[in-house]
């Protein structure tokens, strides 16, 4: 037996490795099994250990009880789920958590220069934030950031820089309390010019911008439908992501992708490929369009478009990882899956443009958790934003549990896809064959010197 990846410390910490017994014994759900030329490759998804063992060994009866002990095997009336979610709860005990908020999404204006069909505010009232508020934002994070550590801003919209101004205020004022912070930000990337990028740099602590990009010139201004008449906006915004990177600002691009523009992506990673190959600080991933509500243009997406896209996304993200443009499709999360996102998240919180607290930039209008006049936050609302979906019949015998956590407030999250959790669990496996690779690559290594 050889162990290609070590268990993760978190869970070992609390679980140890598991008492032989006389009982009967089943394989765990968790436990995800891949033949290779050299035997069988068996990966834990809660542990995230991951063995290779010899065909000699697999079907022999004394790696059994180092397969119990480990947690690829279960006692056969083990009740899984619910052993996942009590680890969840005695890690949140367990958890030192230290006073203090230590992220804080901020949108300075919930209005936006594109008028992309798909945006989930579309139908919300446009609200920009005023001087005023932007100083009490900066009051507010002096009375609540977390002592002990640097304070992360993300800076949302509608589109950050459609208020400049705001983000200015923030940050000097930051800046003059001596308050350690840096920053990113999520931008359809237009407005990025010279200026603006030297005071992202310089007063903003800016070290990440996400942009989207919808297709190749053609798709992306059509779907972009900038306000802006007689502009190439696709050919403008790859120019600032060129001066983004110049400036030593990582630059993240997301591609959406549905329907509309499916066959027209991998031309774009091509292009993407020729104009930024080498670029330090340049990744490429892609995100299918609507997964979290299941609709499209109004529609109810069918078994077989969700299946169709999940296909297609899957042949995209092999070309980029060709293309060099990221080093994996799949990148194991190597911790303890015990929040979601930032939603039920104990550090983390969102500030609107008129000064109310949210748990979810998604949540614009209602289910405020506070405002930036009172430190205290509503702990019903707080209890509400961390609520879990109960379980569904699929969650009996699927790998990817310990892996997901479906939060109430979330669109669509009583629903579970059968072609989502098959791409994921194709992600896992490209994730097992990597890990294989490189095992090969050390042995060969090994055997030269």
């Amino acid at each position: 037996m050889k162990v290609l990846s070590l268990p993760i410390e978190e869970v070992m910490d609390i679980t140890g490795n598991q008492p032989i017994t006389d009982c009967v014994s089943r394989k765990s759900s968790f436990c995800y099994e891949l033949k290779v030329e050299d035997g069988f490759i068996l990966f834990n998804t809660l542990t995230k250990e991951c063995l290779l063992i010899e065909k000699s060994e697999y079907y022999g009866e004394s790696i059994k009880d180092v397969l119990f002990e480990k947690w690829f095997y279960v006692p056969s009336d083990f009740d899984e789920l619910q052993f996942v979610d009590d680890l969840r709860n005695i890690f949140l005990c367990t958890l030192h958590q230290t006073p203090g908020i230590k992220g804080y999404t901020i949108l300075p204006t919930t209005d936006c220069n594109a008028r992309c069909f798909y945006c989930f505010e579309a139908n919300s009232k446009k609200k920009s934030m005023s001087d005023d508020v932007a100083n009490r934002v900066v009051e507010y994070i002096d009375k609540t950031h977390r002592r002990d550590s640097k304070v992360s801003i993300s800076w949302f919209g509608g589109e950050p820089l459609y208020n400049v101004k705001a983000i200015n205020i923030i940050c000097s004022g930051l800046k003059s309390k001596n308050i350690n912070f840096r920053s990113s930000m999520v931008s359809n990337g237009y407005l990025f010019d010279t200026e603006i990028i030297g005071e992202a740099k310089e007063l903003w602590n800016l070290n990440r911008v996400q942009i989207t990009l919808d297709g190749t010139e053609k798709t992306y201004n059509k779907v972009k439908a900038y306000i802006y008449d007689g502009v190439n906006a696709f050919e403008r915004v790859l120019c600032n992501i060129d001066n983004l990177l110049s400036s030593e600002i990582d630059v993240s691009i997301r591609l959406n992708i549905d329907a509309y523009n499916m066959k027209d992506m991998c031309c774009l990673v091509e292009g993407l490929a020729t104009r930024y190959k080498g670029r330090k600080g340049l990744s490429v991933y892609s995100h299918p369009l609507f997964e979290e509500v299941g609709k499209c243009g109004g529609f109810v997406r069918t078994h077989e478009r969700r299946k169709e896209i999940c296909e297609s996304q899957k042949l995209l993200d092999e070309k980029i990882v060709s293309l060099g443009l990221n080093n994996s499709s799949y990148v194991i999360n190597k911790s303890f899956m015990n929040h979601y996102c930032m939603a039920d998240s104990y550090d983390e919180i969102v500030v609107l443009p008129d000064g109310h607290l949210t748990k979810c930039e998604s949540c614009l209008d209602g289910n405020y958790v506070g405002h930036i006049d009172d430190a205290t936050l509503n702990e019903d609302m707080l209890a509400k934003y961390s609520k879990h979906c109960d379980k569904l019949e699929e969650c009996k015998i699927c790998p990817l549990y310990p892996e997901c956590i479906r939060l109430e407030v979330c669109h669509d999250a009583k629903k579970c896809h059968k072609e989502f959790r098959d791409k994921k669990i194709a992600d896992i496996e490209a994730y097992i064959r990597n890990e294989y690779k490189s095992y090969l690559e050390r042995q060969k290594k090994d055997e030269s010197v």
